[in-house]
């Protein structure tokens, strides 16, 4: 009778306690999505068109949503609402983009609750909050297996009003692989500290196998957990039982097979495309991935500057095209096949690993040390005291458990290490957002070790028996022994890979210096003006002026390698690297990090980065220079190109000091003496080019647009970006001369530039046509005999002029 009381007392609290997670979940997560505008964020809302069809009977398909305005609206969140009875037969049916396809699963979710509530976006926000309620009773049910109910919920309600979880909860698909991911530790952790019986075993296997499958329709990230899974569950304790040798291999199996059976839809789209990512792991390798893990300090280099989708591809294409990691005659073959742009992009990975190990390395611990001490710092005084002891909390606790169970601790540290670790392919609030909970589970897992121990004091110090009390005295220096000997061993398996790394990297990333500073250069003119409040050093050559070329083909891309000289640096410069561009993903502009051992000032240096340009007619982007603070700008000591990239292997931005002991072959690995240290990475203060781009082509009053281009050529006096949007503005007023002089204005700043004069080309084109291109081009040779690039485009006009007659007129040429 007692048991039976008991137990419903148990099962009573933790209902109280899923009740009272659900509460504040509904409190924070309602408060945290008013003025919502949208799930997608990074994707456009389009991706839940086949929800809407599956809606309107259609089945899971896929439409233009501009075909129909209501439905464009609604997608846009111009309307709160959707009518599926709207959609018409007549709308003709497109084949599903591939992210649709990934995403099978969840957009299945939408449709269902849309089904039951209507196609609107309020009901998304139910799902939303449905989601984190799951996430967060995962996480009780994770602290439930280390400690009491209290400690549990307290966890849980930190977890819930973490503010990276709270950033991350309004985007629907980045957050809804946490209950996914959060429930597959659960059952990890289950399997880890319970000897099981068969039933049990091959029960939690099949539900690891199932929370794979279905989450990859939610987020194909979920791939990356399936290792762990089976290593998990291969290696956990067993009962005694018949079979016994089969009952692990059929358990990873079982995983296995559910893992493809229950994602089948979206796996055949996967095996098309590619599982995890290369792509995503190379933009994994930006400067701003580690500026986001907090404790990573520059070394002398920066593996990609840049967080850019386009800029990971073309630096993929450019290491296969200079024959890096293909054959160049193979890259000649395939460089247009579709299958060959996983292949380069896994290639490259694999080279920047080869040369990068430490760094490598670094990364995964540092995504432990940020997780262990919050991404970013509690409001809460308390709750954030916990997390700046995040890293002693999580040493001690495994301490503890390795007190009495050597083994679970081990396992507890292979499981942080790795869904910790693997965050740091791309680091980022969004991705990592489900981890927060790491500080305050082991907070709560040293209180309730810690009561163990004072409990078991306090029944040793009440025992009579001295035979008892010698019999727990050798039971706790065994439990020491234990402790001790997984500190070191865990100590050591940590170090030791890292400093073996390191060593490999000293030498590889001196191959790199070598090759930058041993590289014949050439020296370059250059002018200084002022951008944006800064000084900017803009290169007068070093690009050859062609034709641009209309194929839009990434392999169009064309590098070189640049050096800027600096003298008597006694202070850390801010360099920024400044592009202009056109279109939407061709900025190439940021910021440029690195870092020397303990300066010697002043010190001599030169700043190499290769420099990627498009030559496409449109969508072109251009680099313009090297910009420094105004009271820096006496530290630049000129521009120079290396003449040519034959034996260059990877192309990184690195900084070479005159004196080589200065210089850092690794990024170092810093920890944080209080939690959740961050700062954002930005490039624009105030003026930010491509959204003041957008408001000038987005304006239809041309006086206005005229207003706001000169506007911004006041910030960035001779820009082509900004000088053509004027033309533009002008020719749409009725002012074409006054248009063509701003034009040509920039002749004398840019010479020998490519981009300028390509856009140029196109501007003629389109105001005037093929005729205007002639004579424009036949008067600015008149003016400027010397300019090779006009003649190009003069000589291409003249031949498409004479191609125009003759097709008007074919018996001319007779």
């Amino acid at each position: 009778m007692k048991n039976k009381l008991g137990i419903t007392i148990r099962i009573g609290m933790e209902l109280a306690c899923a009740v009272i997670v659900g509460v504040l979940v509904w409190q924070a997560g309602s408060a945290r999505l008013e003025g919502w505008t949208g799930p997608a964020a990074s994707l456009s809302n389009d991706l839940f068109v086949p929800a809407i069809m599956l809606n309107g009977g259609r089945g899971f398909t896929n439409v233009e949503p501009s075909e129909l305005p209501e439905l464009r609206a609604f997608l846009d969140f111009r309307a709160q609402a959707f009518d599926p009875e709207l959609i018409r037969d007549s709308l003709e049916i497109r084949p599903l983009h591939p992210f649709q396809e990934y995403h099978r699963y969840l957009i299945y979710s939408v449709a269902g609750v849309w089904r039951i509530f209507g196609v609107n976006w309020d009901a998304v926000k139910v799902l939303i909050l449905f989601y984190f309620f799951l996430a967060a009773i995962a996480v009780y049910g994770i602290c439930r297996l280390a400690m009491n109910p209290v400690f549990s919920l307290a966890a849980a309600t930190a977890f819930i009003f973490a503010p990276a979880v709270l950033w991350t909860l309004p985007i629907l698909r980045d957050f809804v692989k946490a209950p996914f991911i959060l429930a597959l530790i659960l059952v990890l952790g289950t399997a880890i500290k319970y000897r099981l019986t068969t039933r049990r075993y091959l029960a939690l296997a099949a539900v690891a196998g199932l929370l794979l499958g279905v989450g990859i329709g939610f987020r194909r990230d979920m791939v990356v957990f399936l290792p762990a899974a089976i290593f998990f569950i291969c290696v956990c304790r067993l009962q005694p039982g018949s079979l016994s040798f089969w009952r692990r291999p059929a358990a990873a199996a079982m995983i296995a097979i559910l893992f493809v059976a229950s994602g089948w839809p979206v796996h055949k789209a996967l095996f098309r495309d590619g599982y995890v990512a290369a792509h995503d792991t190379i933009m994994g390798f930006a400067s701003y991935s580690d500026h986001e893990l907090g404790v990573i300090h520059p070394a002398s280099y920066e593996k990609h500057y840049l967080l850019n989708d386009l800029y990971c591809t073309m630096k993929a294409h450019d290491c296969a095209r200079r024959g890096v990691t293909f054959a160049e005659d193979v890259y000649r073959k395939r460089c247009n096949e579709p299958e060959f742009d996983l292949e380069m992009k896994q290639a490259y990975v694999m080279a920047v690993i080869r040369t990068f190990p430490a760094d490598m390395i670094a990364r995964a611990y540092a995504a432990v040390v940020r997780m262990a001490t919050a991404i970013t710092a509690s409001p809460w005084p308390p709750v954030h005291q916990v997390e700046s002891w995040g890293i002693g909390l999580m040493a001690a606790g495994m301490l503890l458990v390795a007190f009495r169970e050597p083994l679970q601790a081990w396992l507890m540290l292979v499981m942080v290490l790795y869904f910790c670790g693997c965050l740091s392919l791309q680091f980022a609030f969004r991705h990592a957002f489900h981890m927060s909970f790491l500080p305050y589970f082991f907070a709560g897992l040293v209180a309730s070790q810690l009561m163990g121990l004072v409990m078991g004091g306090i029944g040793i110090w009440r025992c009579r028996k001295s035979r008892t009390k010698s019999g727990i005295a050798g039971n706790c220096l065994k439990g020491v022994l234990k402790g001790m000997g997984f500190a070191l061993a865990a100590g050591l398996m940590l170090y030791a890979p890292l400093t073996a790394a390191r060593w490999w990297q000293s030498g590889t990333v001196g191959d790199l210096r070598r090759q930058y500073a041993e590289a014949p250069l050439r020296s370059l003119p250059y002018r200084t003006t002022t951008w944006n409040d800064r000084i900017l050093f803009i290169p007068q050559e070093g690009r050859a002026c062609h034709l641009c070329q209309t194929d839009g083909l990434i392999v169009a891309i064309e590098t070189r390698c640049m050096a800027a000289a600096f003298k008597q640096v006694d202070r850390p410069l801010d360099i920024r690297i400044v592009y202009e561009w056109e279109g939407l993903s061709w900025d190439f502009s940021s910021r440029a990090n690195y870092r020397f051992t303990t300066p010697v000032s002043p010190t001599d240096f030169k700043y190499y980065f290769p420099v990627h340009e498009t030559s496409t007619c449109t969508d072109w982007n251009h680099f313009v220079g090297l910009s420094l603070p105004k009271e820096q700008a006496v530290f630049f000591d000129g521009y120079y190109q290396t003449v040519d990239l034959d034996g260059f292997g990877l192309l990184v931005n690195m900084a070479v000091p005159d004196r080589s002991e200065q210089f850092l072959d690794f990024q170092a690995l810093v920890l944080p003496q209080s939690g959740g240290i961050w700062s954002p990475y930005t490039l624009y203060e105030g003026f930010n080019p491509f959204l003041e781009e957008m408001k000038i082509r987005g304006e239809e009053d041309p006086l206005r647009a005229e207003a706001l281009a000169r506007e911004a050529l006041l910030r960035q006096p001779g820009s082509i970006q900004f000088t053509f949007l004027l033309a533009e503005a002008l020719e749409r007023k009725g002012e074409p001369e006054k248009a063509r002089q701003e034009c040509l204005a920039l002749i004398d700043l840019y010479p020998d530039s490519f981009v300028f004069f390509a856009r140029l080309n196109q501007f003629f084109l389109k105001y005037g046509g093929i005729s205007r291109c002639r004579e424009e081009w036949k008067s600015i040779l008149e003016q400027y005999p010397f300019l090779d690039c006009a003649r190009f485009y003069l000589e291409e006009a003249e031949r498409k002029s004479t191609d125009e007659n003759t097709d008007i007129n074919p018996g001319a040429i007779e």
